[in-house]
């Protein structure tokens, strides 16, 4: 998985709806500004420091080990057990669209940032 999608499930897992932005560090891990930080695995699962792992399958379904689903919907957007329903950007591929304004975007290759935004939903 990308910086993009660690920036993502960053703000999906900690619960925060606070901007922040996730760069990595050393080249062994990511940190983010809001707390969390995620190291990948060989088969490119994320592993959050508070324990999470996001592991995603070849048909593209993700399993939170924390019990959170997601849903893919007809529309594009995801939702999650937990509230948060996000989708990619029609117009900009490096950025995702959360329900509650917030915008994680791709800004350089090394660093993502998730701030204040429109939806368009």
């Amino acid at each position: 998985m990308n910086l993009l999608e660690i920036a993502v499930y960053a703000l999906v897992v900690s619960g925060q709806n606070t901007p922040f932005a996730c760069a990595p560090y050393d080249g062994k891990y990511v940190a983010c500004t809001n707390g969390m930080v995620a190291t990948t695995d060989r088969d490119n699962n994320i592993h959050f420091k508070n324990g999470v792992v996001i592991t995603k399958d070849a048909r593209g379904g993700i399993t939170f080990s924390n019990g959170v689903t997601a849903h893919f919907d007809s529309t594009g957007w995801v939702k999650f057990s937990n509230g948060y329903v996000v989708r990619k950007d029609f117009k900009n591929r490096n950025q995702f669209n959360f329900s509650n304004g917030l915008q994680c975007e791709l800004v350089k290759e090394d660093r993502a940032v998730c701030q204040t935004g429109s939806s368009g939903r």
